[in-house]
């Protein structure tokens, strides 16, 4: 059990020697001394040091702040009993005396003496933090950022890491860029939209021998079944801004079918249309001016998996007089069209064979009822198809009769409709019985046509108030100097210093009496404040001339501290309004704030970024990819979902301020159409993501992280599971224990380990036979095994590939079996420790820095405040934003600690 913190405790610039918080007497030490002789010296010594342990020295020195993390392992080693690895071993009395002994010198600390708010490196914003605020400060989503290299991960394990945050002058440059780009999309709202249509036939396809498709209802276009057909064309975009993409186009399939719109051969944008019907869908996207190279391509269906069986049902037996039964209801609900005398000598052939043919059609409906909702998917597939099949003659048809009666097809539409309400309505709710009753397979994409549209005000992630005032300040002088005050004070996140709007305001005059054009020095003034220091930084810095090392947070700097650990952007006007009035320097205030927030949608910033780096999914579907040939199902869209999936458990948590163990444990999942047949169930009756409710045998395979394919596709290797590396992620994620390092020469299995006539756990008996490595792999491999369940995309194993045994047996004795047991192990032997993880990754991602030994009492503190409550979400983050460090900031980054007394 873990006993306090897993800190990092290089102090840069502290005299260790100085610190010592706690003393042992010489018999103490004499004690401790003769119980390392006996167990631990032969292997952690002058002579040797495994792991980088030497005792000897360390007990001589005894510094438990520079050595803390140490002293902290080895009394949880001890305690454990998982030292010494081999005899002879210590007796428990002998276990218990040391612990205490340790326990007594390691934890006497004073930590007030130790009080310390550390220092937060002047932060720079992230590439997220950088596009979120240009978003929230212009009106206009333009993703700018993407002129910058991605952040890498921080020594807390997080991109927001401040010491992690450099500046090149090569990035300079880059930021010039982006500012002037985001200026010049504010240029564009000002130009009149215009509208270029490409018919697909017209375009160029890649595949030259390929000729157009001719659909059923007269269409002209190409179908896209494969990566190499693409269709192309050159485009010429004006001005830098959105352009919105039109598509109308169809699935081959009754389910979805995706267009990907490329522009320079990056991805800018999908369509997903539904079902085989021709229809209108929108994409917008950013483009910079200029010839570009537009091209279509489709988003190929998942492919089926390795000898995977649909899930078994009891589907509908039909009656033995089934055909008697179609053949008369036929007949009795089939729509009929009746026309006065039959319409005259020409319609009345064809109204007779209008009504033959409804007949036909209405028979393969007949067979849809009969089967019911329980009917066999492959059976309701297929007399949908019938449908459509004997549908496509009544085109003709109506058009013909439509013009004999000299009325528009929608006359005649609604002529039909008023003859046969009632039966039209039933075919309606029939089809719609059957397409929910069976996975609706994902289909080619045939498209009719695409246009372009712009620039245009985007529909999706802009503020069009925000914007066009932005536009209009650059348009009109009268309407300037107003909004650039505004401009700055929003820009820098703080109420200006009076010399600030002045000298921007000079500069601007300046350019303006030496003959520049008022939208070209306007628009220089811009691209000057989303370049300065003021901007790209968030100032926490003490005032110049003030006295003391630490000071408290200003309600501004407070704010701008909030909104980025959970917007990932700057202070909206009501977070603004609250640091004047001064009510970010109450507690109160803080919490109100906090609740807003988290409910607020632009806190899916936080409820994405935060879990998918602490659980280490985030480069799912990028550069984590299952085997293609293994696992061909796995693509883009299914690894969208696994992480929605997680997303949406996280986000359910703190906006319902629900204990953080239900992260663990919720029987609640989140799922769509595409994750819900990944974990072979039936499909959902709503399309998008649906909380779901499991039960029964379905509660103890899945809920919580461990049942997610999100965590258990990263946890595996491209070819195969992992008990090693979902172990390691249950120790280090969850539980915040060390795996350690393993040997230099351990090694490491194969791919195709556990497929050679030996199980992956024999193998795995076999690679762990050295006792240095068997003193790790006790700890993770027991840990692995219990989601050993699941394969490498996480689902339920088939019973041909389950292992043997998915049993754990941990060197303390506990014992579970499968993910079930596991998830009960942790909940209710490791809760504590998994809180306390949680806690320590939310203040490590909150500041923006690695934690150091002063924080632990911070962390402490924490868990004492939200533990009765259960460690409720929300109450763990207002906790957060009240403490010390989160509030408090120390002057410089050499951070020299006072001595600490020992405790009487």
């Amino acid at each position: 059990m873990r006993q306090c913190l897993n800190f990092f405790c290089h102090l840069v610039g502290v005299s260790l020697t100085a610190l010592l918080s706690a003393t042992l007497v010489a018999g103490e030490k004499e004690r401790i001394d003769t119980f390392f002789a006996d167990y631990c010296y032969k292997c952690h010594d002058a002579d040797v040091q495994k792991g980088d342990v030497r005792l000897d020295e360390a007990l001589d020195q005894f510094d438990v702040i520079g050595d803390r993390e140490l002293w902290l392992s080895v009394i949880e080693q001890i305690e454990t009993q998982e030292m010494p690895p081999k005899k002879p071993f210590p007796t428990t009395v002998e276990y218990e005396e040391l612990v205490a002994l340790l326990e007594e010198g390691v934890n006497n600390i004073d930590w007030e003496a130790l009080k310390h708010p550390g220092h937060v490196t002047l932060p720079r914003l992230t590439q997220v933090e950088y596009n979120n605020t240009i978003r929230d400060l212009l009106g206009l989503d333009v993703q700018t950022g993407r002129f910058f290299s991605p952040d890498a991960e921080g020594r807390t394990g997080f991109t927001n890491d401040r010491d992690n945050l450099f500046v090149t002058g090569g990035d300079l440059e880059k930021y010039l860029e982006a500012a002037d780009v985001a200026v010049a999309s504010l240029h564009s709202l000002a130009q009149k939209p215009k509208v270029v249509r490409f018919e697909a036939e017209d375009l160029i396809m890649t595949e030259s021998r390929s000729a157009p498709n001719t659909y059923r209802t007269g269409e002209e276009g190409y179908t896209l079944t494969s990566g190499q057909r693409t269709l192309y064309e050159s485009i010429t975009i004006p001005a830098y801004g959105f352009y919105r993409f039109r598509m109308r186009a169809a699935s081959t399939e009754i389910g979805p079918a995706t267009g990907l719109i490329r522009v320079d051969d990056v991805m800018v944008g999908e369509i997903e249309v539904v079902g085989k019907d021709f229809m209108i869908e929108t994409s917008e996207a950013f483009l910079s001016p200029g010839v570009h190279q537009l091209a279509l391509n489709v988003m190929l269906p998942p492919r089926a998996g390795r000898g995977r069986k649909e899930s078994v049902f009891e589907y509908t037996v039909l009656p033995e007089n089934a055909i008697e039964r179609v053949r008369i209801a036929s007949v009795e609900e089939a729509p009929d069209l009746v026309l006065e005398d039959s319409g005259g000598s020409e319609l009345r052939p064809l109204v007779s064979r209008w009504n033959s043919i409804e007949v036909s059609v209405q028979r393969p409906y007949e067979w849809i009822r009969l089967l019911g909702e329980k009917g066999s998917p492959s059976e309701l597939r297929r007399f949908l198809g019938f449908i459509a099949e004997r549908e496509e003659p009544l085109a003709g048809l109506r058009k013909e009769i439509s013009s004999l009666l000299g009325i528009s097809l929608r006359e005649f539409d609604e002529l039909y409709r008023g003859q046969n309400p009632a039966k039209l309505r039933d075919r309606r709710e029939l089809r719609d019985m059957a397409e929910k009753a069976f996975p609706k397979k994902r289909g080619f994409i045939a498209i009719d046509w695409v246009e372009i549209e712009g620039p245009v005000m985007p529909e999706q992630g802009s503020s069009p108030e925000l914007a066009l005032a932005a536009n209009e300040a650059l348009s009109d002088e009268n309407k300037w100097r107003p909004w650039l005050r505004d401009f700055l004070s929003r820009a820098f996140r703080r109420p200006l210093e009076k010399s600030e709007s002045k000298r921007y305001l000079a500069l601007y005059d300046s350019m303006r009496n030496g003959g520049e054009a008022h939208l070209s020095a306007a628009s220089q003034i811009v691209s000057a404040v989303l370049t300065s220091p003021k901007f790209l930084y968030r100032s926490e810095e003490l005032p110049t001339g003030e006295s003391g090392d630490v000071m408290p947070l200003d309600s501004y700097q407070l704010g701008s501290r909030l909104s980025y650990f959970l917007w990932n952007s700057l202070p909206d006007e009501t977070l603004r309004e609250a640091a004047s009035r001064g009510e970010l320097e109450t507690a109160g205030g803080l919490k109100a704030q906090v609740a807003r927030m988290l409910n607020d949608d632009r806190a899916e910033e936080f409820y994405g970024a935060f879990p998918a780096q602490w659980l280490g999914y985030e480069a799912l579907g990028r550069s984590v990819i299952p085997d293609g040939a293994l696992f061909p199902e796995f693509d883009l869209d299914l690894s969208r979902s696994m992480k929605a999936e997680t997303r949406l458990l996280f986000q359910s948590v703190f906006v319902e301020n629900r204990s953080i163990l239900d992260l663990l444990s919720s029987e609640d999942a989140f799922l769509n159409n595409r994750l819900a047949r990944h974990y072979g169930l039936p499909d959902l009756d709503e399309s998008g993501f649906v909380r779901v409710k499991f039960t029964g045998q379905q509660s103890r395979e899945r809920g919580g992280l461990l049942g997610m394919a999100s965590v258990l596709t990263a946890t595996s290797t491209p070819v195969r599971t992992s008990p090693v590396l979902r172990g390691v992620f249950v120790m280090e994620r969850l539980l915040g224990d060390e795996p350690g390092e393993p040997p230099a020469d351990a090694g490491e299995l194969p791919g195709n380990a556990g497929a050679r006539g030996m199980t992956l756990r024999e193998e795995l008996e076999i690679h762990r036979d050295k006792a240095d490595c068997a003193v790790c792999h006790d700890k993770i491999d027991p840990l692995g095994f219990g989601l050993e369940g699941f394969d490498a995309l996480g689902r339920i194993k088939l019973a041909k590939e389950m292992p043997k045994d998915t049993v754990g047996t941990l060197p303390d004795g506990n014992s579970f079996e499968g993910v079930a047991g596991l998830r009960d192990y942790l909940v209710e032997h490791r809760g504590d420790d998994f809180a306390q993880t949680v806690v320590e990754r939310l203040l490590a991602y909150a500041l923006g820095r690695e934690l150091k030994v002063y924080d632990e009492p911070v962390v402490a503190e924490i868990l004492e405040q939200a533990g009765p409550g259960g460690y409720r979400g929300r109450a763990l983050v207002e906790a957060i934003v009240l403490s010390y460090p989160f509030t408090h900031q120390h002057r410089s980054s050499e951070l020299n600690l006072p001595a600490i007394a020992s405790q009487p």
